[in-house]
């Protein structure tokens, strides 16, 4: 222990100074080196690291303040922030309004929000680094790999292959008739569509053409990412079996056909009265840019 008695007065001021800093989140002097401590918290799949700035595009927040009437949870993390600086409210997905991080009529100033960036994800168990990861959405992802079947298709099918799609029991039948002389023979490819995946046309043309070929199945196609957001054009089925087309994508519901809708909340969320998409053949995805 220090003996702050026995110091000189500009040692003891310069020990001030460093404790003060180190208080302060920052050291003074140039000889004087203080270890600093980040805090990191993990949020959804992301690895989030508390920073002293003002909040920016991309970054999460966490009000510490109360005030009534604030929709904004205080010690909920709230993100990601959008161009205009707000946030939605993640915890009531009836309430389509976006709310201002720094709005001092509701207790929400720079000292009262702490802003956290996002360094990391979490990937079956692993840290990735931020930059590293493409920064597409899995419905984005399942765009571009339909995408790819299909110029599979067209690269590896000529004219005489035909297809046979039963979407009832989610499976595609590709086959082409060939003769050798008086004698003919089919080339055959199936593929099922596993009951926890989405069905698509295109997906299990490529499975089944490269079996009919007797070629490796791109190993992307035999375990294809999954949408995880609604889209228009999807076909989804409720808890009763009921299938509906999903027309349009309205703020924190998709509209079905029959003119009623899906809260995402309803989305795979474990329950019995879950929605699930059952088909993406006509989805309406969008791309990454």
């Amino acid at each position: 222990m220090k003996n702050y008695e026995t110091m000189k007065s500009e040692e003891l001021v310069n020990e001030i100074q460093v404790i003060s800093g180190v208080l302060a989140g920052r050291t003074f002097g140039e000889e004087q080196e203080v270890e600093s401590v980040e805090e990191t918290i993990e949020h959804e799949g992301l690895v989030l690291r508390k920073v002293e700035r003002e909040a920016r595009k991309g970054d999460y927040i966490r009000p510490l303040m109360h005030h009534q009437g604030s929709a904004l949870n205080v010690k909920e993390i709230h993100g990601p922030v959008n161009e205009n600086m707000s946030v939605g409210n993640r915890f009531d997905d009836t309430d389509t309004n976006e709310y201002r991080v720094y709005e001092s009529a509701f207790n929400r100033r720079r000292e009262t929000i702490e802003v956290f960036e996002v360094v990391a994800l979490q990937d079956n168990g692993q840290l990735l680094p931020w930059e590293s990861v493409p920064l597409k959405t899995a419905n984005q992802q399942r765009a571009e790999l339909i995408q790819r079947a299909r110029e599979f298709w067209d690269a590896n099918a000529d004219d005489d292959f035909h297809c046979e799609v039963d979407k009832e029991k989610r499976t595609v039948f590709v086959y082409k008739v060939v003769s050798d002389g008086p004698k003919y023979s089919a080339i055959t490819g199936l593929a099922i569509c596993r009951t926890d995946e989405v069905f698509n046309e295109w997906i299990g043309m490529a499975i089944a053409l490269a079996r009919a070929l007797e070629i490796d199945v791109p190993e992307e196609f035999l375990n294809a990412v999954q949408p995880d957001m609604f889209a228009v054009g999807q076909v989804t089925r409720l808890y009763c079996g009921t299938l509906h087309t999903i027309t349009r994508i309205e703020q924190h519901k998709a509209r079905l056909c029959n003119d009623g809708f899906h809260w995402f909340r309803e989305l795979n969320d474990g329950t019995p009265l879950a929605v699930t998409i059952t088909d993406d053949t006509n989805a309406e995805y969008e791309t990454a840019t």
